[in-house]
């Protein structure tokens, strides 16, 4: 029968104990290593609501320009559809004023969305800017107010590749993304509205059609 060894169960308990906080710390270094950092679940949500709170006039503005461009855009299948039921007859009837007002309105309707356009990009690429500038000055400012321990820990480089990166992406989307989602949405709804209200009945099939096989 052997008897246990004091020393022996001590250096075990010491080994235990020098373990333990080793193995905290390199729980708290994964969290790094996987940028697995602790955050709130609507960081995002609230930290996009702060950076567009101050630009939200000009937000507005540059979403109703957007709404009269796409309606505008819309003008030209409903002349097509009016030269096809009126003009042609009266061009037959040696009547070429319908077709000047036609192609007054088309000439027209067309210029008229290209403006719409224009000024809704530079409201838009205003926004972006002041958004990601407002954004790059609050990631410095947070940097620099950090301690040395998590600069130690979390590199300049992995912090400044990871704000380019999501910076980028965020640009992206203010630049072009955003619009293309929201305008094709309103596009949508307009084709939808310009089918019901030309046919009702082969306009309420198509969207039905659509909203099956998409």
């Amino acid at each position: 029968m052997t008897l246990p060894n004091p020393l022996a169960a001590a250096g075990a308990d010491r080994v235990s104990e020098t373990q333990a906080p080793n193995a905290s710390a390199r729980a708290a270094l994964d969290l790094f290593t996987q940028d697995l950092l602790p955050a709130p679940e609507d960081a995002s949500r609230a930290l996009l609501a702060s950076l567009l709170r101050p630009h939200r006039r000009r937000v507005v503005l540059a979403g109703l320009l957007l709404i009269v461009q796409r309606a505008i855009s819309q003008l030209g299948p409903l002349l097509v559809a009016y030269a096809i039921d009126h003009v042609i007859p009266a061009v037959r009837a040696h009547q070429y004023g319908p077709l000047l007002a036609v192609c007054f309105g088309y000439l027209l309707s067309a210029v008229a969305s290209a403006v719409f356009q224009y000024a809704f990009v530079r409201a838009e690429a205003r926004v972006g800017q002041d958004l990601i500038a407002d954004l790059l000055s609050r990631i410095f400012t947070h940097a620099q107010a950090l301690s040395i321990d998590f600069h130690q820990r979390y590199t300049s480089g992995r912090l400044t590749s990871r704000a380019t990166s999501d910076v980028q992406a965020l640009r992206n989307l203010l630049t072009g993304g955003l619009e293309d989602i929201v305008g094709a949405v309103l596009t949508t709804i307009y084709v939808s509205v310009t089918l019901l209200y030309l046919d009702w009945p082969l306009g309420l099939a198509a969207i039905r059609w659509a909203a099956r096989y998409t």
